[in-house]
């Protein structure tokens, strides 16, 4: 095999490295999914919600909301996505009995689903990094890896949240990793 075809072939096996990192933090991102739509009140110290479920509709939209709220577009892109997929979990939550109506509840779980992807992309990109310059890096590691995650006091009020801590989350892989590339 030529060069190449060496290098290419490592970047599909990292690809799905990267996939199954993905694939296995959606299963552990679900429960807390699902319990911060179902259990999740907005009132109770994510009220940070009623500024970004503006932006959902037109998220480039400076004067959907107001600052800094509004500088924060990637979560909201992100959300107008689900929200415009359709993506609907018809079912009794809490924040039925603070009076939402079907729209704001899509929105609600839109931001939910928003950043849920923040945690998983963070959880691929660290396990794709830790990969690369561990010896070894399994399945084993990457529970460890997701347990750190989760053993985060608020994470699953707070991260897996509708506001924009799963993305602070992600942005912080990436500059923890730039940081310790360029120190190295």
């Amino acid at each position: 095999m030529n060069a190449g075809g060496h290098v290419q072939r490592h970047h599909l096996i990292s690809l799905a490295y990267v996939a199954r990192d993905f694939a296995i933090g959606v299963l552990f991102v679900y429960g807390y999914i699902y319990t911060a739509y179902k259990y999740g009140n907005p009132l109770f110290g994510r009220n940070d919600f009623f500024k970004y479920q503006a932006m959902i509709g037109s998220p480039f939209d400076s004067s959907a909301t107001t600052a800094p709220f509004v500088l924060r577009q990637i979560p909201a892109i992100v959300a107008a996505g689900f929200y415009k997929l359709g993506l609907h979990y018809d079912t009794m939550a809490v924040v039925n009995l603070i009076g939402f109506d079907r729209d704001t509840k899509r929105r609600f779980l839109a931001l939910i689903m928003s950043n849920g992807l923040a945690v998983c992309l963070s959880i691929a990109t660290l396990c794709h990094y830790l990969r690369a310059k561990l010896p070894t890096f399994g399945v084993v590691e990457l529970f460890a890896l997701f347990g750190i995650f989760a053993a985060w006091f608020y994470f699953p009020s707070g991260t897996v949240a509708p506001a924009t801590v799963g993305w602070g989350w992600f942005a912080s892989s990436l500059f923890a990793i730039a940081l310790l590339e360029r120190s190295l």
